[in-house]
């Protein structure tokens, strides 16, 4: 059985190694991941980025996006927002952390999205984790965040 051949999922075939930082144009912007390691059906990844195509009112976009994001494996909510700023944090719900790990999602401007977890170490300090999940997966989040 061969995997789809999508701007993707070419992507991630052509890594040497299975990883390295992926720079891809999808229909909703360029998408940016940063892949610890890759195999035919899943991906193992540290962070996600879109530079997306068209501009977003950022605080609309805040409250739109836990109703969108459903392959995330956590429910996010918005946790910041600044109109000023032209930005917005979201993060999984407190009542859905687990191992006291999270994801954190990032509105940066109309156009950036960074999605990245983090583990809360035992002096409270957060660090960046990585996240396994199937290329579909991947391609959905991608989908959702555009």
């Amino acid at each position: 059985m061969t995997s789809k051949k999508t701007p993707l999922f070419e992507a991630l075939d052509g890594l040497a190694d299975g990883r390295g930082e992926l720079s891809v144009d999808l229909e909703q912007g360029r998408a940016e991941i940063e892949v610890l390691e890759s195999g035919r059906l899943g991906v193992r990844v540290k962070r996600l980025g879109l530079l997306r195509a068209n501009d977003v009112d950022v605080l609309k976009e805040a409250e739109a996006l836990p109703r969108r994001f459903k392959s995330l494996p956590e429910r996010v909510l918005p946790v910041e927002m600044d109109a000023r700023l032209e930005g917005a944090v979201l993060r999984t719900d407190p009542e859905a952390v687990r191992d006291r790990e999270f994801f954190e999602v990032e509105l940066r401007g109309p156009r950036n999205v960074d999605i990245q977890r983090f583990k809360v170490q035992e002096n409270g300090d957060r660090q960046a984790t990585d996240w396994t999940m199937t290329r579909e997966q991947l391609e959905k989040i991608f989908e959702e965040m555009g």
